[in-house]
């Protein structure tokens, strides 16, 4: 699943919060996530973080870069 919120103000921002699935390096054990990604104007992503909930994603949008909680829209 995928969500994408879009603010403008102060400055451009769009977030992407994707829920992955990937394997742990160490031990080869499954695990599973919501990364939130955030990219510039010029869709540069300038940063990336990965949470155990698609809430706690959310705020820290909203904590780290004013996202409100109202913004966000499943685009996939």
């Amino acid at each position: 699943m995928k969500w994408e919120a879009v603010i403008t103000t102060p400055k451009y921002l769009r977030c992407v919060i994707e829920h992955e699935q990937f394997t742990n390096i160490i031990d080869n054990t499954p695990l599973e996530g919501f990364y939130l990604y955030v990219y510039d104007k010029d869709e540069k992503n300038t940063h990336d973080y990965l949470q155990d909930t698609f809430q706690f994603a959310v705020e820290q949008a909203s904590e780290d870069f004013g996202v409100p909680e109202t913004a966000w829209r499943r685009i996939e």
